[in-house]
């Protein structure tokens, strides 16, 4: 694993940023690394960062699943992952975002803060298994 591409995705743009934070999502959490979807990496990738019998973890969870489909409720309507992951892909999210508030911007770089922190929490604990 090159962790290096995780440096670069902290370094980039925001936007390419978390577009490159997703497509690692995608791809490293994929069950099927010939065929990838989106919606599988992602649970596959919050039940090894989440705790399914720890209240707190299964809460922090439904909050982070609340927050991405929140995103996607201020571009205009409730979106999912991969929908937000292509139009962050495709460059609608700037046309889109012409019109959010201070609050729509909070609540987007709070979830790409969040995203990447898991991320990196997932890959500790790939490590701490593997040992």
């Amino acid at each position: 694993m090159n962790l290096y591409y995780l440096r670069d995705i902290r370094l980039s743009p925001r936007f390419v940023g978390e577009l490159a934070l997703w497509s690692f999502l995608e791809h490293h959490w994929a069950p099927d690394k010939t065929d990838t979807k989106l919606g599988e990496s992602l649970k596959c990738f919050l039940e090894v960062v989440f705790d399914s019998s720890d209240y707190d973890d299964v809460k922090e969870r439904r909050e982070f699943n609340k927050a991405i489909k929140n995103i996607g409720k201020d571009l205009g309507k409730e979106y999912n992952e991969k929908t937000l992951r292509n139009i962050l892909a495709h460059g609608k999210h700037f046309k889109l975002s012409e019109k959010w508030t201070e609050d729509n911007w909070s609540n987007f770089y709070m979830v790409h803060e969040k995203l990447f922190s898991l991320v990196v929490r997932g890959i500790e604990i790939e490590i701490a298994h593997k040992k």
